[in-house]
């Protein structure tokens, strides 16, 4: 916090806070400010930036109690669910972070297909309470993201080809808005926050501290299968892999990874399908046996459940290492992004970071995408992750990812709000949207939070990395 900003904000002000909350409050100076200002973020490269102060709410009306406050002494908001945006979107300067890490219950209504659940619900709970139940989500592919920030983004997690987008199972959520007003919304009451609740991700203009989930019965067979080739093959392997996309099902998800050339692996094609019966994930799987014949390693498809899949994935990505990542939406086909990918990670200077191309489920064009936030979509997903240990290689690494940004420049028409960096540019965020769903939600923030109380989209132009 700037001196002006200390200045501002009394210490009879923050005491006054402290006070009206039984959630823990650290004001920016206090001894334990730093190890809670690290907390805040999964990524162990911690930002560069400072908010006034990090307040874990105990529940709903303290979330109500602390934008009131907020708003009373002129701080802007913002809100971490669990952490595991790689840009720290939450750690925000001279802000009042409110850490939502104890809104955490689940509530499933089985006969109804329905789950209650906290913002700080994490994946693999989600997904494991779930499967008690004969239940399934369409919870994100790394096992301790939170559903708060995932579900506001969007969410593409497993089984999405046939689930649709997590936000689009939204039923109904509880905000408060800026105002620090308590709010329910759904498509019938407070629709524009609807709309905007359901994939604005850090931009949006309201604490989410309930979502109530539409289920899906879990598919009883889901098979995984992982295909290895050498790192030469990439280009040789384009014309199989864009057969298989042309004939694969919704039901079956393929990831296809890169890694670089000082890592023990080269390329990998993960496939999982999802389905009722053992016969018919067998029939899913049929169209990679001329991949399975050309892999130098194969590791036969094997049942699976949502938590061993969340595990699986979530092995490549450990807790306490660096990270510098963006993610990319491109009109180019997976196969020819997956030699693009290759050669990327060639280069990569740490042996832990990992590319990434997902190509986008078979739409049904009898089923047109609910109208919400989340707009932007394309043929394929890349992601460019660096991962590595030690701060003394974080010029190296972040010097990496800004050459292939360059790179993939060209081939670039959009990007991911859940996962991109926001501070890379200044028109990012803007760019996660279609240009009309990014006016409307701009709009719509003028309208609800015309006083900007919650800090919303950040700028590069006026944030550190």
């Amino acid at each position: 916090m700037s001196g002006g900003e200390r200045d501002r904000v009394s210490t009879a002000a923050w005491s006054a806070l402290r006070a009206d909350v039984r959630g823990e409050l650290c004001v920016r100076g206090e001894p334990s400010y730093e190890a809670r200002r690290a907390a805040l973020s999964w990524n162990a490269r911690v930002p560069a930036r400072h908010p006034a102060a990090i307040l874990r709410v105990a529940d709903a009306d303290e979330v109500a109690c602390a934008v009131r406050w907020a708003r009373e002494h002129g701080l802007r908001v913002a809100v971490r669910s669990g952490g595991h945006s790689w840009c720290g979107a939450s750690v925000r300067d001279e802000a009042l972070v409110l850490d939502l890490g104890a809104l955490c219950t689940i509530e499933v209504d089985v006969e109804a297909r329905v789950a209650r659940v906290g913002p700080a619900v994490e994946n693999l709970a989600l997904a494991v309470e779930l499967a008690s139940h004969g239940l399934a989500f369409p919870v994100g592919h790394c096992p301790s993201v939170a559903v708060g920030g995932y579900l506001l983004s969007g969410g593409f997690g497993w089984n999405s080809g046939v689930f649709g987008p997590a936000c689009a199972r939204v039923r109904s959520l509880e905000i408060v808005d800026a105002r620090g007003e308590q709010v329910h919304v759904d498509a019938q009451r407070e629709p524009e926050l609807y709309w905007a609740a359901r994939g604005a991700g850090a931009g949006f203009f309201g604490v989410a501290t309930r979502f109530e989930l539409e289920l899906a019965p879990l598919p009883r067979a889901i098979h995984s299968l992982a295909l290895s080739f050498p790192r030469e093959a990439v280009h040789a392997l384009e014309p199989e892999v864009e057969a298989l996309l042309a004939r694969r099902s919704a039901a079956l998800e393929l990831t296809l990874l890169a890694f670089p050339a000082r890592s023990a692996r080269e390329l990998q094609l993960l496939a999982v399908a999802f389905a009722d019966s053992e016969r018919e994930a067998q029939e899913l799987l049929a169209p990679l046996a001329p991949l399975v014949a050309r892999a130098a390693h194969v590791e036969a498809a094997q049942a699976m459940s949502f938590a061993s899949l969340l595990q699986g994935l979530g092995a490549l990505f450990p807790a306490g290492r660096r990270h510098g990542v963006d993610v990319l939406y491109s009109e180019r086909t997976a196969g020819a992004l997956w030699s693009a990918v290759a050669t990327a990670l060639r280069a990569a200077p740490s042996p832990h970071a990992l590319g990434m191309v997902v190509p986008a489920p078979p739409l049904d064009p009898g089923a047109p995408l609910a109208d919400m936030a989340l707009s932007l979509f394309a043929p394929s997903f890349v992601g460019l992750y660096g991962q590595w240990e030690h701060a003394r290689d974080d010029a190296e690494n972040l010097a990496w990812l800004d050459a292939q940004r360059a790179a993939f420049r060209a081939s670039t028409c959009g990007h991911y709000v859940g996962e991109t960096d926001l501070y890379a540019e200044r028109t990012r965020a803007q760019r996660c949207f279609t240009p009309e769903a990014f006016e409307r939600l701009r709009a719509l923030r003028e309208r609800w939070d015309p006083r900007g109380v919650f800090a919303g989209f950040p700028l590069s132009a006026d944030a550190k990395r």
